[in-house]
């Protein structure tokens, strides 16, 4: 399998392929050989769970190269979390409830003309994990030829920066610059005319912000909309609740997100203990993976039970994201810690503004770093957040 991969991807691509991947550098450390042996590193991404985002990557990539992984005997373990969700097979005992779910959104999805799909629920970082998993199938992006796009929406006036994004994700300057939201519209219908293509859009409070959007979008593009709020009885969309959690689902749920760091018994601890708390959950997750994990299930664990067992959500995730910035390498917590001068609340923070406070070199060395630990949230192409929580912890050590 390694000869027959190897035809198709020299090692140095293989090597920014994994590195591509959720711990991607960690198996790289992991398993020094699978920087020049194709077997090895095929053997390593299926050990570690990550075979079905190999294989939409290599997909990505080109079509020879899918087809050499195929014709070798590539195969998709059944406990993988991307793995096939299709009716006709047996569901998997990993992560079931959300993978019910990501299945409903994708049958949902692959109808023509159909509403707006919208995923409700209380906690944001399960729908975003739900999201992630329908961006990541591989049949979402056969059925959308013109591609998926990703973005956030935290008011109404975001919306010409959603449409600005993916003219800069596609390399059109005109949609990139558009300077006002019908022109973006036009720009984009004609763009996407003869390729249907999916949007999502994270944490929209108020679908009435969508309204103008979807009315611009045709009949042949799909829209998938995630929100805190239930969407009134009159609008007509598809609504999807999150579901709630058993304590091996939380635990399902928080490997899907760490990796095998959390493999642990303080790992499946720590998930039991957060059950009824899903978003907490991914928060510590987050703080777990990564490329360079630098935090055990163990601390993360000990902080949390340094807590009241009654305590509020808050003073949870304040407590798992202070360990995470304590324990955190000084590059990190020093970008974080310099952060805190910005306003404790919502905002879109452009990429120049960051990188005048902290450092345009440190910040571009640090920033997906940060992303990935949940620390700062990429709001689209040079548009980025601080979640309320996180700024509101860096304050308070900066304030020490």
């Amino acid at each position: 399998m390694g000869e027959a991969l190897g035809d198709h991807l020299p090692p140095i691509r293989m090597v920014r392929l994994i590195r591509t991947l959720p711990g991607g550098a960690v198996i790289l450390r992991r398993y020094p050989d699978a920087r020049n042996d194709p077997g090895v590193a095929l053997q390593a991404i299926w050990r570690e769970g990550l075979a079905s985002q190999f294989r939409a990557r290599a997909a990505a990539l080109s079509v020879p190269l899918l087809t050499a992984l195929d014709n070798a005997g590539w195969v998709i373990p059944g406990d993988d979390p991307y793995g096939d969700t299709s009716a006709d097979l047996t569901p998997p005992v990993f992560v079931p409830t959300l993978r019910t779910v990501t299945q409903t959104i994708r049958h949902g999805l692959e109808e023509v003309g159909g509403p707006p799909v919208v995923l409700c629920g209380p906690d944001h970082a399960v729908r975003s994990a739900i999201t992630a998993l329908v961006v990541e199938d591989p049949r979402v992006h056969l059925a959308f030829p013109g591609g998926v796009f990703v973005s956030q929406m935290t008011d109404s006036s975001d919306l010409l920066d959603v449409l600005r994004d993916i003219g800069a994700a596609i390399d059109h300057a005109r949609l990139a610059r558009a300077a006002d939201v019908e022109p973006a519209l036009h720009l984009f219908r004609t763009h996407f005319r003869q390729k249907r293509m999916l949007l999502v859009l994270d944490g929209v409070s108020d679908i009435r912000w969508i309204r103008r959007l979807w009315g611009g979008l045709g009949p042949s593009h799909r829209l998938l909309v995630t929100s805190d709020q239930p969407v009134p009885a009159e609008v007509p969309v598809q609504r999807i609740r999150v579901p709630t959690q058993s304590p091996e689902e939380a635990w399902e749920q928080l490997l899907l997100w760490a990796g095998p760091v959390a493999q642990t018994n303080a790992g499946r601890s720590l998930a039991h203990a957060l059950a009824t708390r899903p978003g907490l959950v991914v928060r510590c997750a987050r703080l777990l993976g990564g490329r360079a994990p630098w935090l055990s299930p163990a601390e993360l664990l000990a902080a949390m039970a340094s807590v009241s067992q009654h305590s509020v959500q808050e003073e949870l995730e304040d407590a798992a994201l202070s360990i995470g910035l304590q324990t955190a390498p000084p590059v990190l917590a020093e970008t974080m810690l310099a952060l805190s001068v910005l306003p404790h609340a919502p905002a879109t923070l452009p990429d120049d503004l960051m990188g005048t406070i902290v450092g345009a070199e440190r910040w571009d060395a640090v920033r997906d770093h940060l992303a990935t630990a949940g620390l700062v949230t990429c709001l689209g192409t040079g548009r980025w957040q601080i979640p309320l929580a996180v700024s509101r912890v860096i304050r308070r050590r900066s304030a020490q």
